[in-house]
């Protein structure tokens, strides 16, 4: 019988710990979520002089496109997987040195455009390198 009651009892504990984990997930899910939309809503109202200066602080804070990683020939592959636009805007901020202004004049488009594509080419660069990594 007392076995019983602390299987029942710990049922109970696990049912709770179930309940609690579930909630909080979904608030840590929502938080994401309302991070997420922040960020895009900001980078979406950045204005030309805001991407530049944020361009020019950027002082290499992605060590995996480094001089050294650049004849890694995993970041070569990475690179060659990422889309036209994408690998131009990367080997030209990256390698050939350009502020994002210039590489937006060159691609006829707007400098928070080019941010955006060079930011979604890190991320794609980030994500193929760490399954390669895995493997």
């Amino acid at each position: 019988m007392e076995n019983r009651e602390n299987e029942y009892n710990n049922d109970i504990v696990f049912a709770r710990y179930i309940s609690y984990m579930r909630t909080a997930l979904l608030h840590k899910r929502i938080d994401y979520l309302k991070h997420k939309k922040y960020l895009l809503d900001k980078e979406i109202s950045m204005s030309n002089e805001e991407w530049e200066i944020l361009s020019n602080t950027d002082n290499f804070a992605h060590s995996f496109l480094s001089e050294e990683n650049c004849k890694n020939e995993k970041l070569k592959i990475a690179i060659e997987k990422l889309t036209e636009k994408q690998k131009k805007v990367i080997i030209q901020y990256y390698y050939e040195n350009k502020k994002l202004k210039e590489i937006a004049k060159e691609m006829n488009t707007s400098e928070s455009a080019v941010g955006r594509l060079k930011n979604k080419a890190i991320g794609n660069l980030r994500d193929y390198l760490e399954v390669e990594n895995e493997k």
